[in-house]
């Protein structure tokens, strides 16, 4: 758990600006509402919206997470389950980036979603506890499957992600607290994966509209299919 705060931090420092706008963007969002009493204006501002949308999407994750977590830590934790997980996110993502090509010649890409599809994209958050399943192969192929733009479905999936590990690490802290001995090789593995994190996100967002996605997808396809037949 103390790992999973380097990448935590990393997402923080690489996206600090997008937080920031986000944060004033939600705070923002209260004239409208107090001053004409309508949402309108919100639904026309990239920050407001944003904001609400990403809030909007750590409820169905959430929910879902919690349904999922006691079956999936009790009985999926398998090699075959997690194989398939891999097969699952490979096969999404193939169908993902297909779409994403038809919406691009045509196009009739976004950079927003609705609040359905915020939440089914939530949905699918959630679902990335099962072992195996990419939460961000998941969350951005869904995104892609509705028609939005790939840089800004990558960017808004990593922001998505802040409010959900953050909730889990509270949760987790009490104990992280009480069993946590900071030594030489841990805070060591907190820097490695701080700077892994920051390598990745940087990395990710910039072949995500290259065939490096569909590569991924590939990836996990022949991973998912090596664990079931080796393993």
């Amino acid at each position: 758990v103390f790992l999973h705060g380097g990448t935590l931090l990393a997402m923080l420092v690489y996206f600090r600006r997008d937080i920031g706008f986000l944060i004033q963007g939600f705070i923002m969002s209260f004239v409208p509402m107090f001053r004409a009493r309508s949402y309108k204006p919100i639904l026309k501002d990239e920050w407001m919206s944003s904001a609400w949308l990403i809030l909007i999407a750590t409820i169905p994750t959430g929910l879902v997470g919690l349904l999922l977590k006691h079956p999936t830590e009790t009985y999926l934790m398998t090699r075959d389950y997690d194989a398939m997980g891999e097969l699952i996110t490979g096969a999404w993502i193939l169908v993902a980036y297909a779409l994403m090509l038809r919406y691009q010649a045509t196009g009739r890409t976004k950079t927003n979603l609705s609040l359905f599809q915020i939440l089914a994209v939530g949905v699918m958050q959630g679902i990335a506890v099962l072992p195996g399943v990419s939460r961000s192969g998941t969350t951005v192929g869904t995104g892609l499957m509705f028609g939005m733009d790939p840089t800004k479905m990558a960017r808004l999936s990593f922001l998505m992600s802040l409010p959900a590990i953050v909730a889990a690490l509270a949760v987790e802290l009490p104990d992280m607290v009480a069993q946590l001995s900071l030594s030489g090789p841990l805070l060591l593995g907190f820097v490695i994966s701080f700077l892994v994190g920051l390598g990745s996100i940087h990395i990710f967002l910039r072949t995500i509209s290259r065939r490096c996605f569909l590569a991924y997808g590939v990836y996990c396809l022949i991973l998912g299919t090596v664990i079931l037949i080796f393993f």
